[in-house]
């Protein structure tokens, strides 16, 4: 399956298309079913053997850069909002770079954005109500909210590059996506604006970086 999977993806990939590979994991059946209360029980021989195997192998053997999460629980934790699968096996073991959206998100009380959000997932299907609920001040949440926009964009931008790279190769313009030099004036001004801006900032930290060190040897003198 993995092989299968994995061969669709890559060939996906490489004319500019990210697939979202789905569901990671556990999502045995769907007809029939209550999702919001499948707890699935098992050894973690059996998970990474049998259930997270073809993932696997997407990811680090095929260069899949999307999935989408499941509905079910792995164990007592939502596999949306489960930090062990999503940062811990996902991004830590695999390497995965990519973005991950959660299932359809109807209830917020079970499907919570926050957890996802905190715990390596970065898109959060959500359409009917409900909000994140963490403090915009907070500075964990903020660092998370850059995380998946860093991830989003990093899936986009890759398929981008890919696109204009398979275009180019074979001639096919009518797989040509809007070609990165479409980018209008205004477009490129603001990222130059914003590479200025990084550079000053990072002056800046570095300024103050050296200041308090140098006070700090002044106080102890």
């Amino acid at each position: 399956m993995g092989q299968t999977c994995g061969n669709v993806v890559a060939g996906a990939r490489d004319a500019g298309v990210y697939c979202y590979v789905k569901h990671l994991a556990l999502n045995d059946g769907e007809a029939y079913v209550y999702r919001d209360g499948v707890y699935t029980w098992l050894s973690e021989q059996t998970l990474r053997e049998t259930y997270l195997e073809p993932f696997r192998a997407v990811v680090e053997d095929y260069g899949g850069t999307a999935l989408m999460s499941s509905y079910n629980r792995v164990g007592a934790v939502w596999a949306g909002g489960s930090e062990a699968l999503l940062t811990g096996v996902l991004r830590g073991e695999w390497g995965f770079n990519g973005v991950v959206v959660t299932d359809f998100s109807d209830h917020t009380a079970y499907m919570n954005g926050d957890q996802m959000l905190r715990h390596g997932g970065d898109l959060w299907m959500q359409m009917s109500g409900g909000s994140l609920t963490s403090n915009p001040s907070s500075a964990s949440y903020v660092s998370e909210l850059r995380r998946a926009t860093k991830d989003f964009l990093y899936t986009y931008l890759d398929a981008r590059v890919a696109n204009e790279s398979y275009v180019d190769a074979t001639g096919d313009v009518s797989a040509a996506r809007p070609r990165s030099s479409t980018i209008t004036t205004p477009g490129l001004t603001l990222l130059a604006v914003l590479r200025v801006v990084s550079v000053v900032l990072v002056g800046i930290a570095a300024w103050r970086l050296v200041v308090g060190i140098k006070k700090k040897h002044a106080d102890k003198a």
